[in-house]
């Protein structure tokens, strides 16, 4: 059974694990790229310090003017962590454009088998109950494939696809609403 549980320094052995595997993939590999510190584990050095970054990063008043908060949770089956999804309380300028509220990325070993869609079923219900958000704006690479499935299945509208020049890459912008 799958839960969403905040990081804590129980895990570093596990994420240690998990980060090794992030690093047998070249980062152009879909989910692989660097997200919230973890495929570059910025910080990882000192896990201590990563857990202190990402529950300061919960607060606006911890980031930066362009930042927005977000909460990081592992999602794991028993001890073992599958995957990482974050949930950014609200949308700026870019986050509209083409981050959203949600990012996610599956452990290299356990994909393919499921997870991913849900771990985003998992975090609806945190948004709606714990963020307040009604409609949930979710987006993918457009050549992410598995990644449109797993937000097409939680209920993902396309409303359309982006181009961005600064990126070089076209994004497709899914809306969730949350009943």
């Amino acid at each position: 059974m799958l839960k969403l549980v905040f990081p804590v320094i129980e895990d570093k052995e596990e994420v240690l694990k998990m980060v090794r595997e992030y690093e047998m993939y070249p980062p152009d590999v879909p989910g692989v790229d660097k997200f919230e510190g973890i495929r570059s584990f910025e910080g990882m050095d000192n896990y201590e310090e990563w857990l202190r970054k990402i529950e300061a990063g919960r607060y606006k008043e911890n980031l930066p003017e362009q930042y927005v908060p977000a909460t990081i949770y592992f999602v794991k089956s028993d001890d073992y962590i599958v995957g990482v999804i974050a949930v950014r309380h609200y949308l700026n300028d870019d986050l509209l454009r083409f981050g959203g509220h949600i990012g996610y990325s599956i452990r290299p070993s356990e994909r393919k088998k499921g997870y991913g869609s849900k771990m985003l079923n998992l975090v609806l219900p945190v948004c709606k109950n714990e963020f307040f958000i009604n409609k949930l704006l979710v987006t993918c690479k457009k050549q992410n494939i598995g990644s449109a499935k797993i937000i097409e299945k939680n209920g993902g509208v396309l409303e359309n696809e982006i181009y961005l020049d600064d990126k070089g890459h076209t994004y497709k912008r899914y809306w969730i609403e949350l009943i």
